[in-house]
């Protein structure tokens, strides 16, 4: 199988301690995709997760977006604030889409707090 990350580290002039951080991340997990990302939000030099750049209001929201093509799925979250591994989350939304009778859509994207109470009611 084959594995894609794309590390969109925000706009602007980047050292290259980041992109060294990027490398260290996928190497130390592994191939194992969520935690190469849980790497990269856990450090605070990378623009995501717990480093993230704050909004106006001085606060964290971040994004994650999980897509396979085995079973053709996708889920993202948005706007979050209280979710230390917000990659976690999207790709449990991701999963779930292959778990339901293809009739039926799933949510793929959940944003703010709706994105933050499905994560706790799944123990994330």
């Amino acid at each position: 199988m084959c594995a894609f990350v794309a590390v969109h580290a925000g706009a602007g002039t980047h050292s290259h301690k980041t992109e060294d951080v990027c490398l260290k991340a996928v190497c130390k997990s592994k191939g194992d995709i969520i935690e190469a990302v849980k790497e990269l939000e856990n450090d605070f030099r990378t623009n995501c997760g717990f480093g993230s750049n704050l909004t106006f209001g001085g606060h964290v929201e971040c994004e994650a977006a999980f897509a396979s093509s085995e079973g053709h799925v996708f889920g993202a979250v948005g706007v979050v604030s209280r979710l230390r591994n917000p990659i976690e989350v999207a790709a449990m939304v991701a999963k779930e889409q292959s778990c339901i009778d293809k009739k039926f859509v799933l949510p793929t994207v959940l944003v703010g707090q709706g994105a933050e109470d499905w994560a706790q009611k799944r123990g994330i």
